[in-house]
């Protein structure tokens, strides 16, 4: 009798839990394919193609090394923007982690405030562009490795600019 309360318990939280696991599931994978939805038709706006992507939180990263583009498209239930870099001009490309203690005399820590991809161009007139892969304002405080995901496209920029240099002096 034991067991069979055991397995009625285990049956009836699996149909309870289930719908909600469903439905999560299914609201992520919706706001995955609008994110890659919208790198497409950023890519398609600008004649190009995404090769590489990247999905976290509400932030989507694709890369075209033939036409050297970077598009970014962010959509969350507040905001929507999206951004497209031309890499033809852009010299380097750096993560920046801003940071500020918090806390009382000794239990001092630091709190991660922004982690953001920046591309220098080589006409310093104009401005240096961001993406921004973390905000605590906006993701919370806790990290998802965004700092990795920063930390690989700013590779992946270096070598498409690096590409890029070696295409020019041929």
């Amino acid at each position: 009798m034991n067991t069979g309360m055991i397995v009625l318990g285990i049956i009836l939280t699996l149909l309870f839990v289930s719908p909600f696991i469903f439905f999560r599931d299914t609201k992520r994978k919706t706001k995955e394919k609008n994110l890659v939805e919208g790198l497409k038709v950023l890519a398609s706006n600008n004649n190009s193609d995404i090769g590489e992507k990247e999905l976290w939180n509400n932030s989507a990263i694709a890369i075209d090394t033939n036409k050297q583009m970077v598009f970014y498209v962010y959509k969350s239930e507040n905001q929507a923007y999206e951004k497209v870099i031309s890499l033809a001009d852009v010299i380097g490309c750096r993560v920046i982690t801003t940071r500020h203690t918090s806390g009382f005399k000794k239990e001092k820590y630091k709190v991660v405030d922004t982690i953001a991809l920046v591309f220098e161009h080589q006409n310093k007139s104009i401005a240096n562009e961001v993406i921004l892969f973390y905000d605590n304002e906006v993701d919370g405080l806790t990290m998802n490795g965004e700092i990795l995901i920063a930390q690989a496209w700013e590779q992946k920029v270096k070598d498409a600019i690096g590409s890029n240099h070696i295409k020019r002096a041929s």
